[in-house]
Order: structure tokens, then sequence, then C-alpha cells
């Protein structure tokens, strides 16, 4: 035994090194398994961003296989599990019946992708494919399910109709039929100087403006409207509800309901007040049972029982 130890003596000792690194390997390996199998991945693990060049996403319609929307953007920082994401210098376009409608851009915006909604912010502009219509705003909102896209911070609206709106809170449908302004709303065209708590301008209807909620109408600089609400034709003809007050240098006319009716060219022609209607004159209520104001001659004339006081 001794003389086989010797004889092999320095075989030995010449391969220990290798067994001795073998073995190291085989722990390692063995030990590097066994903390990948029993590590677990902290709970924040999905809330760790993941940035993305050149970022795109599209929604199709499964029904048509049509595009429903794209979204490009020069950058994004996704969650882990890109559910989230945080998109840079965003391009939103929008398809209708595979057709571009129209083109959102902003400088920052927020994307779910599990209620496919995307908050845009900062100088956003929606321009329309046709060229007819220009949204600018500091915030806005689209949904793929919402019919309308929400808008605010010093929104405004440009159109090839002439009109004018903004106000603190805006929406418009996604056909551009309908336009909603809230709180602090405005609506301008040509001779049309409007103010309310709440504007809808409906382009297809027969009555496309409605004002609602402390509703000034100028008329001009020298005649305006208040009423609760106030409804404006696409001929021109004007119908208030509601503590309806009508200023002139030469009438001041309270009453329930107001029918303004229109020249050809649309301009108001004669007032005609009724539910309760009284004029105030050097601080005398006088009452009718209608009252009328010629806008052309600047006339008033009052009708059935006419009488002072209550």
């Amino acid at each position: 035994m001794r003389n086989f130890y010797q004889k092999h003596k320095v075989t030995i000792i010449m391969f220990t090194p290798i067994f001795v690194g073998l073995a190291f390997f085989f722990y390692s390996a063995i030990s590097g398994m066994r903390t990948v199998n029993t590590t677990e991945l902290p709970d924040t693990a999905n809330s760790v961003n993941v940035e993305i060049s050149d970022y795109q996403i599209q929604q199709i319609d499964e029904k048509t296989n049509f595009v429903k929307w794209v979204l490009n953007a020069e950058r994004a920082e996704t969650s882990r599990n890109d559910t989230q994401a945080k998109i840079f210098n965003p391009s939103l376009l929008y398809f209708d019946h595979n057709k571009p409608k129209f083109t959102i851009v902003a400088k920052i915006a927020d994307l779910d992708k599990a209620s496919q909604e995307v908050h845009l912010q900062d100088k956003v502009v929606l321009k329309t494919s046709d060229g007819n219509y220009t949204i600018l705003a500091g915030r806005m909102n689209f949904k793929e399910a919402n019919d309308f896209i929400s808008f605010s911070d010093n929104w405004t609206i440009l159109n090839n109709e002439g009109y004018t709106i903004d106000g603190s809170e805006g929406m418009v449908n996604k056909d551009f039929s309908i336009v909603i302004s809230k709180n602090n709303a405005k609506l301008n065209k040509q001779d049309i100087n409007l103010k309310a708590d709440h504007i809808r301008l409906e382009l297809k209807s027969k009555d496309p403006i409605q004002a609602t909620g402390n509703a000034v109408l100028e008329i001009n600089s020298e005649q305006k409207l208040f009423a609760n609400k106030i409804i404006i034709s696409d001929l021109g003809r004007i119908k208030a509800n509601g503590q309806v007050n009508v200023k002139t240098p030469e009438i001041d006319c309270y009453s329930s309901h107001l029918e303004i009716l229109s020249n050809p060219d649309k301009s108001p022609k004669l007032a005609i007040f009724t539910g309760n209607p009284h004029v105030v004159q050097s601080g005398n209520s006088i009452y009718a049972d209608k009252i009328s104001y010629d806008f052309v001659t600047k006339q008033t004339s009052l009708e059935g029982k006419v009488h002072s006081g209550y």
C-alpha cells in the first residue's frame, strides 16, 4: 500500500487541482440553480419601466380587420407587464372605416392598454384629415370606447363653419357633428357672441346652438339678451326661456319666454316677450299680455291687459 501511494503520489498531486476545480464548479452550479428556483421577484417588479425607442401600438377591428387607430412615438417607458406606458412626442392617428379621420399630437401621453385610453398633455393639437377642424388644448383624453373626445386647459376649436368655441372643459364626438363646452363656455361666429355655463353646438340640427345656465347673447354692442336657456336656429331665430331679460338703450324688458324673429340675413328683426312680460322704465314696471320690440324701428308695443305695478 505504501509502495502504491509512493508510486502514484506524483499523479495524485498533479490531478488534485483539477478535482478541486470540478468539485467547486458542480457545487456552484447546483447552488445557482437552487438560488434561481427559490428566489421570488418583488411585488413591485411589474412597476419597473422598460424604455423603448420608435414605439408603436395599433388596434385592429376584429370583425372587419381594419385598423382602428395607431399610436406612434419617438420613445416610451412601459411597465414590465406592458399594461401602462408613458409616451414622449406621441402621434395618434384615428381611422373611420379604414380612412384616416383625425390626428392628435402632443408632447407627452399616458397609455392604459387595458381600457384603451390615452391621456395626452402639453401642447395638444387635434386636426381632422379633411382640414375642417383644429382643436388646441393643454390636455386631451382619447378612449376607444367613448363616442366623445374630452379636453381641457386653455382649449379652443377652429372650424370651417366659422365657429370659435372655448371654455374650461370641452368635448367633441368622433364625427365632429357635436361640440360641447362646459364652465365659462364661449361661442363666436360673425355677429354671434354667446356666453353660458354650458354650450352645445350640434351642426346637423335645425337648432344648432343651445346655451344653458347664465346665458348671455350679445346681439350687438348696445343690445344684450340674458336667460337661463338660449336656442339659436340655423335661420337665425332665437328662443329664450327662464328669467329672460333684453337690455337695449330703448328697452329693459323681462319675461319667462322670448322669441326673436330674424331677417333674411339672420339679423334680429322682432322680439316677442310672453310669460308675464314687463318693461321697466324710470324705475316703474309696466305689464302686458305680450310685449314686442322692433330691432329695426326700435319701437316697443304692449298688447292685452296693460297695467303698472305687479
